[in-house]
């Protein structure tokens, strides 16, 4: 708990959706190399995996709220993964299997 603390106090930049993307796919393929090399296509974070939004070839191809809900789509899906693998370390920490 005093770690939460801390992190609400000290100066952290705050995690962005791209940022947790980033970090969920870091953690998932090992580093930075693992990141570049993925060849998990089927991945909805594929796209994001690099810490930017990825260029499109044609913009005409889909409309500006597509491409919005696309990405929060995707982000959520970072932050969702990022809340298991914490509570799994949290758990593996504690000694419990669940």
């Amino acid at each position: 708990m005093k770690e939460l603390e801390y992190i609400h106090t000290s100066k952290v930049k705050p995690c962005t959706p791209l940022r947790a993307i980033r970090m969920n796919c870091l953690e998932c393929e090992g580093g930075p190399k693992g990141v570049r090399e993925c060849i998990i296509t089927g991945c909805p974070l594929h796209e994001f995996r690099l810490g930017h939004r990825p260029k499109r070839t044609t913009t005409g191809d889909l409309s500006l709220a597509v491409r919005r809900r696309e990405f929060a789509t995707a982000a959520r899906a970072a932050l969702k993964v990022k809340r298991k693998t914490e509570i799994r370390q949290e758990h593996a920490e504690e000694g419990s299997l669940f």
